[in-house]
């Protein structure tokens, strides 16, 4: 079988806690790819289940370590499918539809609800058709689909009259000797086939959802209208054990014999491994989180401060944004004129009456006193090398729209840009984006490892607790370092500014604040905090990237 995966593994492990974070590593690099907004991954188990994350069935793996490619393309396939419906508004299209439509019986709501995923699945498959991504879903699809199928002669269930659809238009394969039942839904469908081939070419997200809720309205009644038309399956008082989802619901039979006894003892036996591996992977992803809980808890002097929980991870998802050449090019220019700088200021001398180095003609009368004939020429260097750490605000409304443009996107622009301009100098460039989550302070680091990555703004402002725990992570080998903090709002939550810039006095550390777009109540309060020298506004983010090089060029390029 063809596989796709060899480009997503660079690093395979045949022991299973570590082969299992090869594997989540990589499928979160995979939702990198896919865009900016699509939803964190983890394995099943990992954390609570709701649709804010892609929870991936750590059992599909098995126990063959390092993971077979075709087993890892599956969960390619799994994470492309839900991170490309998140970014396609799915759960905001489906909502829509049952809130508005008219209502159905249980029996025949059970068909739509089937009917509408299988739609969903059919309209990101052709978003994905000029694209790799077809391949791992034309995968994930022909594994999924080929299990369980049901007899196509037996009237349809809700499962099958989708699977049915979807092997058609994902497949591209006709199923035969179907009952004559699934041919009123299918002529339907196919139709909404063809609508949603249109739809997919939409360049808005906007309209594409727009419209796709407004043509499944239509759907609906017309689907409805075709099941009514059935004969209901009439189900003897006395039937045992006869399962099939078309047929109105009842109770199990909970009485089992030897064997299927013999399968849940399997299955449990199953469920406890899975359930050790997970409490491994926790542990393991805890220790890619950086905790500084404690460390700012110390640090804080006044005992009664409102400190909160604070965690320092790596963002996964690669920007897809590109750099400003102009602002590129500004920036290296201020490198350059910073490098120039300390080539012309650094001191040279000479030490003299050396043991050993160049022989100083002066010096030889002292071969029969010590032999310390020699000179040596030294250069003291300065520590020129900035550590420069910046903190952006990424609370809620980072993420809302600004002059027709969201603020975290130009933030997000500047930081590539940045990051470009720093490559081949000294200086040592960190860039975190803070918010809180659940009542934690979380940073997460935009840039490393040579990439700028991204983070979805949400949540409050925990300015001071974000900057305490900016302040921890200074390397102290950098004699010149500044924090520059970007927000659009007061602190609302976490450490006060003032137990915060107190730590910050009494070590030396510097922290510039930029506000953008602040209202005046905002900037009141900024000001009873930061001194004028440390404070700059702007009307909105569009003059970030003025206010930045403008900070470089005081600090960078001064005299001193």
């Amino acid at each position: 079988m063809i596989t796709y995966s060899d480009f997503w593994r660079n690093n395979r492990s045949g022991n299973e806690t570590a082969e299992f974070m090869l594997c989540l590593r990589a499928l979160r690099k995979v939702a990198g790819y896919l865009g900016r907004n699509v939803k964190p991954v983890f394995w099943k188990g990992m954390v609570e289940t709701d649709n804010r994350f892609i929870l991936l069935d750590p059992l599909v793996i098995g126990e063959k370590y390092p993971v077979p490619y075709v087993t890892f393309d599956l969960l390619v396939g799994q994470v492309v499918l839900e991170g490309l419906s998140s970014l396609e508004w799915r759960e905001w299209v489906t909502d829509k539809v049952v809130k508005e439509a008219p209502t159905v019986s249980d029996s025949v709501y059970r068909y739509l609800e089937n009917v509408f995923e299988a739609a969903e699945d059919i309209y990101i498959h052709m978003r994905t058709k000029s694209s790799v991504w077809s391949l791992y879903l034309t995968q994930y699809w022909q594994a999924k689909l080929n299990k369980n199928r049901r007899d196509p002669t037996l009237p349809p269930s809700p499962s099958s009259l989708a699977d049915v659809w979807r092997t058609e238009r994902i497949l591209d394969e006709q199923t035969k000797n179907l009952h004559g039942y699934y041919f009123g839904p299918l002529d339907i469908l196919n139709h909404l086939s063809k609508e949603l081939s249109h739809i997919a070419l939409f360049p808005s997200i906007a309209e594409r959802r727009s419209k796709r809720k407004n043509i499944y309205m239509d759907v609906w009644r017309r689907i409805a209208d075709e099941i009514l038309k059935w004969e209901e399956f009439p189900v003897s008082s006395d039937a045992i054990k006869i399962r099939d989802e078309a047929a109105p619901q009842g109770e199990v039979d909970k009485s089992k014999d030897g064997d299927e006894n013999n399968d849940t003892g399997e299955s449990n036996q199953a469920s406890a491994d899975s359930g050790d591996i997970l409490i491994r992977l926790k542990t393991a992803l805890k220790d890619q989180e950086n905790d500084l809980t404690d460390t700012i808890a110390v640090a804080v002097e006044d005992p009664e401060a409102r400190s909160m929980e604070t965690l320092v991870r790596k963002s996964q998802a690669i920007s897809d944004i590109q750099s400003d050449d102009m602002l590129v090019n500004r920036l290296k220019k201020i490198f350059l004129q910073q490098k120039s700088l300390f080539m012309h200021r650094r001191k040279r001398y000479i030490k003299k009456t050396q043991y050993e180095g160049k022989v100083d003609h002066r010096r030889l009368y002292r071969v029969p006193l010590d032999g310390r004939v020699f000179k040596n020429k030294a250069i003291i260097i300065s520590d020129f090398p900035w550590h420069v750490c910046i903190i952006a605000d990424a609370s809620s409304s980072m993420g809302g729209m600004s002059s027709g443009k969201r603020p975290w996107e130009t933030a997000e622009k500047i930081f590539v840009s940045l990051a470009k301009a720093v490559e081949g100098f000294k200086n040592l460039i960190d860039i975190y984006a803070y918010s809180e989550d659940g009542g934690v302070c979380v940073l997460t680091q935009l840039y490393h490892g040579g990439n700028v990555y991204s983070t979805i703004p949400k949540g409050r402002t925990p300015s001071g607790q974000a900057i305490m725990a900016a302040a921890m992570l200074l390397n102290r080998k950098y004699k010149n370092s500044m924090i520059i903090h970007i927000t659009d709002g007061a602190a609302n939550c976490g450490l006060s500014l003032g137990d915060t810039l107190k730590y910050c006095r009494a070590h030396d550390v510097e922290v510039i604040t930029i506000g953008c777009g602040c209202n005046l109540q905002t900037q009141q309060f900024l000001k009873g905090y930061f001194s004028a020298d440390h404070l700059n506004f702007m009307d909105n983010i569009s003059g970030l990237s003025e206010t930045i090089e403008k900070l470089f060029r005081q600090r960078m390029l001064k005299l001193t």
